[in-house]
This record gives structure tokens, C-alpha cells and sequence, in this order.
């Protein structure tokens, strides 16, 4: 289930540094201990894969949460969300949709 709590057309509320000019995803669970089971991370990326598509912006920028040096969420989404599993299944997700020439990571940010 994916729910939008704010507008992608909207400045949000999710990171101080961020909110102008990214989106945050909500995944509902505590990943520092649990396991970011598999319906959640294909949801997760499939999401990730349709924002990117869409705007054509590169998998690899991709910040989590507890990257924004303003944050005070400095575990955010959790150890058990590993950064380049999401980055790599995004991309190649992205390659399976849309085949071609171009590698998605080749974009413009």
C-alpha cells in the first residue's frame, strides 16, 4: 500500500534539508530490528522505479533520512534497509520497464 500524506506537488514535512527538492518515503516498520521484508521493499522500489521514471532523475542520488545532516532521525529507514540493494533494484527495475539505449543512471539530477 502506498498512501501520500502530502503532494508530490507540495513541499513536505519529511526531512529539514530535503523537503524542497526531494521526496520521502514512508515505510511503516521499525527496520533497525526488523527484517525490511520483501512485499515492503518491492513496494518500496517499485514506487522508487515510477518517481525516478517519471521526473528522470538518477537512482543513485538517492538519500536515506538519516543522511540529512539536519535530521534528528540519524537511524532512518533502519540497518536493515540496505542504500545500494534499493539503489540497484530500482535501476535495474527501471531497466526492465523501459529497455533501450540509455542506462537510467545516466540522467541528469
Amino acid at each position: 500500500m502506498i498512501w501520500a500524506f502530502t503532494p508530490l506537488t507540495t513541499s513536505g514535512r519529511h526531512s529539514p534539508s530535503w523537503n524542497l527538492i526531494s521526496w520521502g518515503l514512508e515505510k511503516v516498520g521499525e527496520y533497525e530490528e526488523e527484517a525490511f521484508g520483501t512485499k515492503v521493499r518491492d513496494n518500496t522500489v517499485a514506487a522508487l522505479a515510477t518517481l525516478h521514471a517519471v521526473l528522470g532523475r538518477a537512482p543513485s542520488a538517492l538519500c536515506f533520512h538519516k543522511e540529512d545532516p539536519l535530521t534528528s532521525h540519524k537511524k532512518c529507514p533502519g540497518r536493515n534497509v540496505n542504500k545500494e540493494d534499493i539503489i540497484k533494484r530500482v535501476q535495474d527495475n527501471l531497466l526492465k520497464r523501459y529497455s533501450g539505449e540509455h542506462n537510467p543512471d545516466d540522467s541528469p539530477e
